[in-house]
């Protein structure tokens, strides 16, 4: 019944021993109340399986969220890293993709594009500089993002900010 809880995988062989060992102590501790038990073989399943899961459950989440060795013969395979931003590159120039979004833009859009984006410049000296509220200038910068994002889905694997860090000022 526990190898069965556990999927019949070898790895758990140790816990399942390590929980009937326990089970079976229990039941010796408690013998005089267990004798008058009408359901001795339920109780004792039961008991492992109350036992059992909560390990059984911890180690299948330290499986699935905790680092693994490559080494290992059951290590999975891990696909080759691109660099995005040598990928983005590679499509169109920088200068030219910039371009591109600015055009699309309003003329309140390119203000902000330029300020926010170009010039580093926090979305409250924005709006303060253009009398305006924060929530406006969030707006216009979802907006931009929205727009960019549409006609260029692969400028978005990284920050715009810090594209036009490494690229606008060149």
């Amino acid at each position: 019944m526990c190898r069965r809880k556990t999927g019949y995988d070898p790895a758990y062989n140790d816990l399942i021993d390590e929980t009937l060992q326990e089970v079976f102590l229990l039941a010796y501790d408690q013998y005089e109340t267990l004798v008058h038990h009408p359901n001795v073989l339920g109780w004792l399943m039961q008991s492992c399986n109350h036992r059992l899961l909560p390990y059984a459950k911890q180690q299948r989440f330290r499986k699935k969220h905790h680092s693994f060795s490559l080494d290992a013969p059951n290590a999975p395979i891990l696909p080759m890293a691109e660099n995005p931003i040598e990928h983005f590159l590679e499509e169109e120039s920088a200068k030219e993709k910039i371009d591109t979004i600015f055009r699309l833009l309003t003329d309140k859009e390119k203000v902000v594009f330029d300020a926010f984006f170009i010039n580093q410049q926090s979305i409250a000296h924005i709006a303060q500089t253009h009398q305006v509220s924060q929530e406006s200038i969030k707006a216009l910068i979802y907006r931009i993002r929205k727009k960019a994002k549409k006609n260029f889905p692969s400028f978005f694997l990284f920050s715009v900010t810090f594209f036009c860090l490494l690229y606008c000022n060149s």
